[in-house]
């Protein structure tokens, strides 16, 4: 969490661990096991703080509860608990990808990170109003295709950042309030509302500095359209091409 030891070494650590048998740690508090989680998001690996939220947490839910307890297992205690509630936190910070840059959320990012799920939804408030934000994968049944789609609203007065990840070993077509600003690799418009564009290793860093709504749809082409005489098309795969 605070990276005390050496990357080369952080992985033989958390390999350790995650080994052992059930769960980071056998025995342990909802207290204790916010920071394994803020740990786990810290270093990447989001799918497997989200298996132990589903495993801790959820045992609460399939109990019956409506709150979470003090300690997991059966509530001998607080069924309540304040600092039992960490997972509302981090997963809208960490899945849903609400994150503070500037003090108050003057400046905020928002990086979701949907790891083994479909959708998620979510308000995030702040001193200067509601940060919302839904994302969900979409099948076009027309373009035999999945893409991603990100809503965002933007409080009067911020700055939001939005980071869509995962642009490594694609070629995405980007919208934004359905006019495209990127495709094949580069900016082709600058839509209302945007400040900057920018590509950073396998993100697209976009800056929104407009309050209102905002609807992004990113297209993950694993196919391609090519044209012949005649204004003759067909699909291959981006393999073949």
């Amino acid at each position: 969490l605070y990276d005390i030891a050496e990357v080369d070494k952080q992985d033989r650590i958390y390999s350790y661990i995650l080994a052992r048998g059930k769960g980071v740690v056998g025995v342990g508090t909802p207290y204790f096991m916010f920071y394994v989680l803020q740990a786990l998001f810290h270093s990447g690996r989001y799918q497997k703080a989200v298996e132990i939220i589903r495993e801790r947490w959820g045992d609460m839910l399939k109990k019956g509860a409506t709150t979470f307890w003090e300690v997991f297992g059966n509530w001998t205690l607080s069924r309540c608990h304040g600092w039992s509630s960490g997972p509302a936190m981090l997963l809208s910070a960490e899945i849903l990808g609400v994150q503070p840059i500037a003090p108050g959320f003057k400046v905020f990012q928002i990086q979701p990170h949907p790891v083994d799920l479909t959708w998620a939804k979510g308000v995030v408030p702040t001193p200067l109003g509601d940060i919302s934000v839904a994302w969900q994968e979409v099948w076009e049944e027309a373009e035999n295709e999945t893409f991603f789609e990100l809503k965002v609203h933007i409080p009067e007065g911020t700055t939001g950042e939005v980071l869509l990840s995962g642009l490594a070993n694609a070629n995405p077509t980007v919208s934004l309030n359905d006019l495209v600003f990127w495709s094949q690799g580069k900016i082709k418009m600058k839509p209302r509302g945007v400040k900057k564009v920018e590509r950073e290793d396998n993100n697209l860093r976009v800056t929104l500095e407009g309050a209102g709504g905002y609807q992004f749809k990113v297209m993950q082409l694993t196919t391609v359209i090519l044209e012949g005489y005649g204004g003759t098309r067909w699909k291959m795969s981006s393999e073949e091409v």
